[in-house]
């Protein structure tokens, strides 16, 4: 078995993979993501190489040996101290999580106010992103004073990003708004942050997910060899519900400030938690590949960049992962939605948290972006939560209301969010995808999913719940 990767500045961490469970050790904060530990290293396909460094070999006790490969590295996202997080939600009884439908919600552009979107920065100060430039567009940007940060190719996915750093006093929205000025199809845009779609813990009974989407597989089967893809936080291997499980990992941060294992830990738990553990998950015969993609600013709040996201779909597309699950929010981005498109154009398909903004918010990317599977949260009574965002894009709802779940250090508690709505509807996902005799087609998965689903809302699709809640039927099971 291979342990998880340590960090370094300069490079994007290590790939850490185990068949006895693997990743970084995990932290607090029930309202955000974090990054984490970067290393260097390798992987295969076997799972078992790693990147290491002994500053996190505390971490790895319950590993019993560590193979070490290094490749080489990737110059990573740039962490600063900026911050964008979950709003609070405050705690009520569980009627209070329930909010009547809404019209559905209309997309307002990128390039937006910062005092519009909530507490922070909602993008990178300083710095914009160029995607497939041309020579001449990277003209536009140099005309200004604009000097090139750095280069990065995301070989897999056929995407070549140019950073930019602003000059000292530049604003970051107007630089952005008079490049477009020149040329309205300019390839720029903001280095936007990206949120996890979870929010503060709450109660409930335990056992009603599984229940309540009829969810009967045997934790042997039917489909043992899943490669599940996830973009999220450090997942902490030392619980006991993950740590015999087959996970590796890989960092995609810069900086030695080591992040939050908590989200990410309760994510891969509804996946792949041991059977025998007080949080067995859904698929525990699945091999996860984590990408951990978010950073800690010095206000302890966490986000992902969108450069951040799109290497790591470059990276998961490069392991040949079966299904991703997103379970993050934010605003639309010229990167992101390219490097989702080619994600999905591999095919690969992407399950993505629909958003906790509330009823009357924008659309919620990625998972309003075309053919991303967006799924809401409803709690045991199939009433839908009060903050999640509701419109047209709306695919599925799964259970997400008081799920229990495990902390950091592995303790049991009740969390709420459209993040774990999405991890459910990634397990169902999965176990259509994966079939002998599916049509490698995001439609005809779509289509599968429909089939079986229990329409909850009007009849047909609506903005509150899409399709209705996924369920096991034939779907996942025939």
């Amino acid at each position: 078995s291979g342990s998880s990767g340590g960090s370094g500045d300069g490079g994007h961490g290590g790939d850490s993979g185990s068949s006895g469970g693997s990743g970084d050790g995990g932290h607090g904060g029930d309202s955000g993501p974090g990054g984490g530990g970067d290393g260097d290293g390798g992987h295969d396909d076997g799972g078992h190489d790693s990147g290491h460094d002994a500053s996190h070999e505390a971490d790895h006790d319950d590993v019993a040996h560590h193979d070490t490969a290094h490749t080489p590295q990737d110059h990573p996202d740039t962490v600063d101290s900026s911050h964008h997080v979950d709003s609070p939600v405050d705690h009520h009884d569980e009627a209070s999580h329930i909010f009547a439908p809404q019209p559905p919600a209309v997309a307002t552009p990128s390039i937006t106010d910062p005092a519009s979107t909530g507490s922070g920065d909602p993008f990178q100060p300083g710095i914009l992103l160029a995607v497939n430039a041309k020579p001449s567009d990277l003209e536009a940007a140099w005309a200004m004073g604009l000097s090139v940060d750095q280069v990065v190719s995301l070989d897999h996915l056929g995407i070549v990003i140019t950073r930019f750093r602003l000059p000292r006093g530049a604003r970051t929205l107007n630089s952005l708004r008079n490049l477009i000025k020149r040329k309205s199809d300019l390839p720029y845009d903001l280095n936007h942050y990206y949120r996890i779609a979870s929010s503060s813990p709450a109660d409930d009974a335990r056992s009603y997910p599984r229940r309540l989407i009829g969810w009967s597989l045997p934790a042997n089967g039917p489909v043992p060899a899943a490669r599940i893809g996830m973009v999220d936080t450090f997942i902490n291997p030392r619980i006991t519900a993950l740590k015999r499980q087959k996970i590796t990992t890989r960092s995609f941060v810069a900086g030695k400030k080591k992040t939050s294992g908590s989200h990410g830990t309760r994510i891969a738990s509804i996946l792949v938690g041991a059977p025998d553990s007080d949080f067995p998950g859904l698929m525990p015969q699945a091999r996860i590949y984590a990408a951990d993609a978010f950073s800690i600013g010095r206000s302890g709040r966490y986000h992902a960049s969108a450069l951040a996201i799109a290497r790591a779909l470059n990276w998961l597309a490069a392991q040949k992962v079966d299904v991703i699950n997103l379970s993050l929010a934010g605003p639309d981005n010229r990167l992101l939605k390219l490097a989702v498109a080619r994600t999905l154009a591999s095919p690969i398909p992407i399950v993505a948290a629909a958003g906790n903004q509330g009823p009357t918010a924008a659309p919620a990317f990625p998972a309003a972006y075309e053919k991303v599977i967006a799924v809401t949260a409803v709690d045991r009574f199939n009433r839908i939560y009060r903050q999640a965002n509701q419109g047209v894009y709306i695919d599925f709802a799964a259970p997400g209301i008081r799920i229990w779940l495990p902390g950091k250090t592995g303790k049991g508690r009740y969390c709420t969010g459209t993040s774990y709505a999405s991890a459910y509807g990634t397990a169902m996902a999965a176990t259509v995808w994966t079939r002998p005799d599916t049509d490698k087609r995001i439609d005809t998965l779509v289509r599968l999913l429909r089939k079986n689903a229990l329409d909850l809302g009007p009849p047909g699709r609506d903005p509150v719940f899409g399709w209705g809640l996924i369920h096991c039927g034939t779907a996942a099971t025939r």
